[in-house]
Parts: structure tokens; sequence; C-alpha cells
């Protein structure tokens, strides 16, 4: 069985391009940590029917592009050779711990009626309508850079787009609206943890260092009891959520943590831009390109965000 030190060593050694963007991505973490996002009521104001989540999803996409709502309408609708559906409707209550997710060909959807089913159909299904597949050899699958690094970007700016059309159109209240953004933001401090702990992971096995006890120890308390580092490893030290995860899964969350976070950021830069439609068009298509190339562009979003943040 893998240890740590092994499972970390073999990332170290099979992800140059991550490595060397990880301080980066973990110094933008350290900014969006700091955010806070003020909600009334911590829960939903209404319901709304599965067929009803659809139909808001359709109509808001027809506001950006009329052939790209008709695309995920018959995605819906689509069936395999097989005669099964490519997206797939699971009620909460049968399965209450299970999260909406997307295969290489199918997409989950596990829906309680809420609100938010409104964000994770159109979640998911931009997922699927800006998904491709490149095969080399008939064995390697690989990834455009910007599938790597913002593949959550454009369904992110997909979900605040479409809190603000459903608030303009009555459709949820204020609290609702900031309900789903501090939901959202909680949910990439949880990756920026990751980020956190799999950074000094990294750092120590790159040291030669073995992942121990009293080596995670001496990394703790090198940090200002102030520090964000402080706070997230000392909570990782007493509850090792982590580092368990790692060892289960035999491999780092790293790769898609930092898509959340570089999602988040990108967002929050780019949705009150009076171009929004065009952008989220552009966005969407070149990601689901293999010859993409908004690298540099999106850098450039990135640090504009991180220098702003970090002037306040």
């Amino acid at each position: 069985m893998l240890d740590l030190n092994e499972i970390v060593d073999s990332f170290i050694k099979d992800n140059d391009v991550y490595i060397k963007y990880l301080p980066s991505i973990n110094n933008l973490g350290k900014v969006i940590f700091n955010e806070q996002i003020n909600v009334l009521e911590k829960k939903w104001s209404r319901t709304f029917s599965l067929n009803e989540s659809i139909q808001i999803c359709f109509n808001f996409l027809k506001t950006i592009d009329k052939d790209l709502a008709n695309e995920f309408k018959n995605t819906i609708k689509s069936l395999d050779s097989d005669n099964l559906p490519y997206v797939n409707f699971i009620s909460k209550e049968e399965y209450p711990n299970s999260s909406s997710h997307i295969t290489k060909k199918r997409v989950y959807i596990y829906y309680d009626n809420s609100p938010y089913d409104v964000y994770t159909i159109l979640h998911e299904l931009i997922h699927k309508l800006n998904d491709y597949e490149y095969v080399v050899d008939d064995i390697k699958t690989v990834e455009s850079f910007e599938k790597l690094y913002f593949g959550e970007t454009v369904s992110m700016l997909g979900e605040e787009m479409l809190g603000k059309y459903m608030l303009e159109n009555n459709f949820i209240n204020e609290n609702d609206y900031s309900y789903r953004k501090y939901l959202r933001l909680n949910n990439v401090k949880e990756c920026i943890k990751d980020i956190i702990v799999e950074n000094e992971l990294i750092n120590m096995r790159k040291k030669s260092l073995d992942i121990n006890y009293d080596n995670c120890l001496n990394i703790l308390n090198n940090y200002s009891k102030d520090s964000i580092e402080y706070k997230i490893l000392n909570d990782e030290k007493n509850n090792l959520i982590r580092i368990r995860n790692i060892l289960e899964k035999k491999e780092l969350s790293f790769p898609v943590s930092q898509r959340y976070i570089l999602g988040y950021a990108l967002c929050e830069q780019l949705s009150s831009n009076k171009d929004i439609n065009e952008i989220f068009k552009i966005i969407h298509n070149e990601i689901g390109s293999i010859d993409s190339n908004i690298k540099d562009i999106m850098i450039g979003i990135l640090k504009n965000y991180e220098d702003t943040k970090k002037s306040r």
C-alpha cells in the first residue's frame, strides 16, 4: 500500500505544470479565504419543481445564445445507443449524501426542489456542452491547459449570471441570491484548505522531508498563530480530513480544487462586465476546444483580482 510520501512523490514526478503554478494558486487562495458573504437566513425562500428548474435554465440561456439554449434542451432529451439518457435526474430523497457530477459520458443531477437545483442543472450541463475528448494512440486522453486550469470557470460564471437573471425576474429574493453566493464561497474555502495543506506536503517532499507528525508540527509552528496557514494546518492536525482523503484516494485533490479557486476569482472579476454575454460565449467555446488559447488573458485577470483585493 502506498504511503503518504509515495503518493506526494508520484504527484510531483507526474505534474510539472501543476507544480509550476502552485505558489500562485496558493497565494490567490489566501486572498479569497478572507472574504465573507453575509446572509439573513441560511435557507431558501421557495421551492421549484424539476421541470421549472430546467425551464428557467433554458430561458436564461436564450438571453445569451438561442443555439446554446437549444443545445442545452436537446442534451437533456438525448438518449445513447442503448436508449439511456445522457442526463440523469435523481431525487436526493433517494440518495441524500450524493453530489451532482459529470462523467465522461453522463451527467448525474441530484435534486431537492430548491432554487439550488437551477444552479446545479446549469453548472453540470455547461460542463457537458463544452466537453470534448482528444485521444492519442487510442489510449491517452489529453486536456488543454485551459481545461486543466479553467475547467470550472465557465460553469461558475454561468451560475453568477443565472443568479442575477433569477433575481431580476423575481424567481428568487435577495436572501436566496446571497445564500447561493455564501454556499459557493464556503465550497471554495474548502478547496483553499486542500491547496494550503497539499502545498505544504509537496514542499516537504521537495526538501526530502518525511511527512510525519514531528515534521508537520515544525511546519505548523513556523507560522504565526494569526496566519491563514496556521489556522488551516492546525485544523488539519486535529481532524486529518485531507490527509485521510489523500490516503483513501491515493491522489492529491489539488488538480480539481484549484479550478474552483480560479473560477471564483475570475467570476468576481468578470460578472459585472457590460459584455458579459459575449465573454461567457468566448470562454465556453475556448474551454471546449483542444486548440484553445486564453491562458494569458485569464492569468492577467487573476493578477488584477489579487492586486485589487490586497490593496483594500
